[in-house]
């Protein structure tokens, strides 16, 4: 159905990566449905989280007047960022289907949309990750092994991130060739992951150990592992 409606209805000239509109159309007729449904899919979900982010944001600084100047900037920051992505995915999706509707040369194998969403990813995660770093490092009595691991992981994802613009923005074509990404890709991906857990599961760990007799406290407890878990 989506080949039937999409191939041949755009008429585009000129080559990128050896590729003309026809033997784009032919090269993506089988894939058509899966890529059309992936596109729509994060459109939807992200406006939805965003639509949250929104939502948590309007209570948060009416209500938190006595937080940190820095704790609010960095919400702040992150909050900008996480939206500007919002709108970079809802722009991408536009510039697919509404002025190139029907081609498939330009809109999906050119690399200058995709190569930067690493980029932003780091803009608007790496504050957050220090910030809970941070946090981190304090429950766990100043342990400068976890500072040093959590480091070296938070250093790799930016230069992942970076390499991976760099790498997968020198090629010709978004897609073809999208094996030679693999490394930095690989590199971003994985170390963003390994933080998340490390700085997740060492505050998870000082908040266990930072039990008292307090029956009071004993129940806040494991309110603070959940929400620790969820952020």
């Amino acid at each position: 159905m989506y080949s039937a409606v999409l191939l041949g209805l755009g008429k585009q000239t000129g080559q990128i990566g050896g590729y003309n509109e026809s033997a784009a159309a032919e090269l993506f007729a089988s894939e058509t449905g899966l890529m059309l449904r992936s596109q729509f899919a994060s459109v939807i979900i992200d406006t939805f989280m965003a639509g949250i982010l929104i939502m948590q944001l309007l209570k948060y600084f009416p209500n938190q007047n006595k937080d940190l100047l820095s704790t609010k900037l960095i919400i702040a920051w992150s909050s900008v960022w996480t939206l500007v992505v919002s709108v970079f995915i809802q722009a991408h999706v536009s510039y697919l289907l509404i002025p190139n509707f029907g081609l498939w040369l330009s809109p999906w194998l050119e690399v200058r949309w995709i190569a930067t969403m690493p980029i932003f990813d780091i803009l608007a995660v790496l504050p957050i990750q220090c910030f809970f770093a941070n946090r981190a490092y304090l429950l766990t009595e100043r342990n400068n092994y976890l500072l040093g691991c959590v480091s070296l992981l938070l250093l790799a994802s930016v230069g992942g991130a970076i390499g991976l613009t760099v790498v997968f923005g020198s090629q010709e074509t978004s897609l073809i060739g999208i094996e030679s990404s693999g490394a930095p890709l690989i590199t971003w991906i994985a170390t963003t992951f390994a933080a998340d857990a490390l700085i997740a599961a060492s505050i998870i760990y000082g908040l266990f150990k930072s039990k008292t007799g307090w029956l009071q406290t004993h129940g806040f407890i494991p309110r603070w592992v959940r929400l620790s878990f969820e952020a």
